[in-house]
């Protein structure tokens, strides 16, 4: 089981050393500070995840995971331990790697240092950009918004420094200061860095929930021997274990811009004496009274990350991040791979947004080949003009376009979606479908009659927004209702393994024939 898995990952890694360009067959060029950063990531999660493949085993073994397993997936309860650990790597070779953004070009607005529609469009972007090369192409949008460039580029440096050893950047000015490790002084260095994206394990509709209402879904093909895996979201790593960043970071700061960054706190005397002692009375502080959430910085200390195939040292990290109970841990790895193994189109619980793979991908992400297919929040972005241009967007570099209600909800919930919400909406959308490279076997005749309910319930959204109100969560529904209604064989679910032949080729199956839609082989 593991040399299989190991030789291809060698393998994967080596083409990337082989020759003057640094590229695998159809994936991106890395510069010579990623391939570094890829090399010694990679052979220390061979090793990692090679070890922990037995406790992992015994971990699916024990009884209280049995129980577990029993509730969570009675189908397969009996299933033994090896088999369940293979079938999680056959199932992780599909899952879709997904990067949210918003739509809408505002620099003030949450998750701003990013791409959006109008920079792709309007700046004829042929890449996909990452959140150090954002500042640097598009200055005047970027710098606009200071506080929220550097609560997302502050933590970012951290971790890239402390988790993957990138080099610090050269100072870059008085920014460079105040984020604590540098700032790229041109596009060349900005270019070792990141894009950061989600794993979509639990094959949910709109897993961008949190970062956006546009959401690209990566061509795991393209992608698959640039990408390194984390069990939690890196960020909330750097603010809550990385306690030397946050001390340093926030100290910097007055009361009132303390409160601009989610894991600074102010704190106040107390009799003479500040939370942690004499010295941070009256001052802005971080590390362990700083952050929002009490991880456990112990089950993941920061390294090794895994790869695509060498991952198995993750599964643990990733049940016990929050603190978890045996029993909890337990419960969320069981609720994990009965989402992976079994699972199509079930209630999604509002929890699972905080448990996810991060997929940190290297390389310069080239358009069209980087994008398997693009998804659009359908109460956010359906029958507006930030719409007609996510459609133009897909056009142009020949995308399907998938809408999805998501977790729509207005008013909308400060964080966190409804408690529970539907696994199973989504629809392709017919218009971009036909100016696309995808589903060519797809009856022209379908497509035909898709369109006019399509076009019919886009002017009924159009409608309900020209009173300037955002639409209710009735209105939303309402429209997903029409389009499942009179073109509901354009449903579409995530890919499972051995759903296709070519599961590299294709988006997803339709809901109700099972048929694959696929990129066309021409």
């Amino acid at each position: 089981m593991g040399w299989g898995r190991t030789l291809t990952a060698i393998v994967g890694a080596f083409l990337f050393l082989a020759g003057a360009c640094a590229r695998t067959p159809g994936g991106p060029v890395l510069t010579a500070v990623q391939k570094r950063v890829l090399v010694a990531n990679t052979a220390r999660a061979e090793a990692e995840s090679s070890q922990a493949t037995a406790s992992v085993v015994a971990m699916l073994d024990s009884d209280l995971f049995r129980s577990l397993w029993s509730v969570r997936c009675p189908s397969l309860a009996d299933l033994p331990s090896t088999e369940i650990l293979e079938r999680y790597h056959a199932e992780l070779e599909v899952t879709e790697v997904v990067h949210g953004f918003p739509a809408a070009n505002n620099p003030f607005q949450d998750n701003a240092l990013d791409m959006s529609i109008d920079i792709m469009l309007e700046d004829n972007s042929t890449y996909f950009f990452n959140q150090w090369q954002m500042p640097l192409l598009f200055p005047q949008r970027e710098m606009l918004s200071y506080f929220e460039l550097v609560a997302y580029l502050a933590p970012a440096g951290a971790a890239e420094t402390a988790i993957w050893n990138f080099p610090p950047f050269p100072s870059g000015g008085a920014i460079g200061k105040v984020l604590g490790s540098g700032f790229p002084t041109s596009l060349a260095e900005a270019d070792d860095r990141f894009v950061y994206s989600v794993l979509n394990q639990d094959r949910i509709d709109f897993p961008a929930y949190l970062w956006g209402d546009v959401a690209v879904v990566f061509s795991n093909s393209y992608i698959r021997n640039a990408t390194l895996l984390v069990p939690t979201d890196t960020g909330d790593f750097a603010c809550a274990c990385n306690h030397n960043f946050t001390t340093t970071f926030c100290k910097q700061w007055n009361q009132s811009s303390c409160k601009r960054f989610w894991f600074c706190d102010w704190e106040f005397a107390e009799g003479g004496r500040g939370l942690h002692g004499a010295e941070s009375a009256g001052m802005c502080a971080g590390g362990e009274k700083g952050t929002l959430y009490e991880h456990n910085c112990t089950a993941w200390p920061g390294q090794p990350s895994g790869t695509w195939l060498q991952n198995d040292h993750l599964l643990a990290p990733y049940a016990y991040w929050y603190n978890e109970t045996d029993v909890a841990a337990l419960d969320r790895v069981a609720t994990l791979l009965s989402r992976m193994l079994v699972t199509k189109g079930t209630n999604v619980s509002a929890a699972l947004f905080d448990y996810y793979y991060e997929a940190e991908l290297l390389g310069r992400l080239t358009f069209p080949d980087a994008v398997h297919f693009v998804i659009a929040d359908l109460g956010k972005l359906f029958g507006t003009e930030l719409g007609t241009k996510v459609r133009q967007w897909c056009a142009r570099w020949g995308w399907a376009l998938i809408w999805s209600p998501g977790i729509y909800a207005n008013p909308q919930p400060p964080v966190y979606p409804p408690t529970n919400f539907s696994g199973r909406r989504r629809v392709i959308d017919p218009a971009a479908l036909k100016q696309s490279r995808v589903g060519g076997n797809v009856s022209g005749s379908v497509i035909a009659a898709a369109e006019p309910v399509f076009a019919r319930w886009w002017e009924v959204a159009v409608a309900a927004r020209r009173a300037g109100t955002l639409p209710t969560t009735a209105d939303v529904f309402g429209w997903w209702d029409g389009l499942v209604a009179g073109a509901g064989d354009f449903q579409i679910e995530p890919l499972f393994a051995g759903d296709c032949a070519d599961s590299d080729s294709c988006i997803g199956t339709l809901l109700r024939t099972k048929e694959c839609v696929c990129y066309d082989s021409t």
